[in-house]
């Protein structure tokens, strides 16, 4: 298994609030995040008053992948963020990503937020990881339209990743991450794998992502209290 960058919760706190975010993006992002992390990470246990900063690091297991990156320079592909549990109603915010190729750096920006010091953006390169190495997520953890597992999928797929949390001397797993290919289906007429993503065993605590096959971005997904939706795309026919 591959170890990824350690970062803290706090951490991707921050870039949310540097970011230059207008008010309702920046709530519907740091409220997705909420929602990951407690999905992701949510720890099974109580530590309390922790003298030391706890920091968390995924431990990857090998990823054999069947595509290559196939996003191209000036693609834009815009979101609606469905957030539900936000006073009377549902949250919904529109973000956009936009593909940019700076010499041999091609990125993925978030249209919303301003490109500055705190914003790191990816460089990715063909096999869809970018500097910190990880294929379970990009530098800039709220880009959700392209993960580099994305490329791995196919039918039978399963892919395990470990959340360890480092104490101190301390090293513990605090979560068991699943990743399985479910079926192949046909969404706003194209053709998508279907991947669930299972927090320790429970299948009924789980996020579901429809991922076209073709560009392998994400079209839709479903998780606790929160939908992401495509709603337009420059190179998707």
């Amino acid at each position: 298994m591959k170890n990824a960058k350690k970062e803290t919760i706090a951490d991707a706190a921050t870039k949310v609030k540097k970011a230059g975010l207008t008010e309702n993006a920046k709530i519907a992002l740091l409220t997705i995040a909420v929602l990951l992390v407690l999905f992701v990470i949510a720890p099974s246990f109580y530590v309390p008053q922790l003298e030391k900063e706890m920091t968390f690091h995924y431990k990857e297991q090998p990823l054999e992948k069947n595509s290559v990156l196939r996003l191209k320079n000036g693609e834009k592909y815009a979101y609606d963020y469905i957030v539900e549990g936000l006073g009377d109603a549902a949250k919904t915010t529109s973000l956009t990503y936009e593909i940019r190729q700076y010499g041999k750096c091609k990125t993925i920006v978030l249209k919303e937020i301003k490109l500055n010091e705190s914003t790191q953006q990816p460089c990715l390169k063909q096999d869809g990881t970018d500097q910190n190495g990880s294929n379970l997520t990009l530098t800039n953890p709220f880009i959700l339209m392209f993960k580099p597992w994305m490329l791995a999928v196919k039918e039978g797929w399963v892919w395990k990743v470990e959340l360890r949390a480092d104490y101190g001397p301390v090293n513990t797993t605090t979560e068991r991450i699943e990743m399985r290919y479910t079926g192949t289906e046909t969404y706003l007429n194209r053709t998508v794998y279907v991947v669930d993503i299972i927090r320790n065993g429970n299948k009924n605590d789980k996020i579901t992502s429809w991922i076209d096959k073709e560009k392998r971005v994400l079209l839709k997904e479903n998780g606790m209290a929160y939908t992401i939706e495509i709603k337009e795309a420059s190179n998707l026919d």
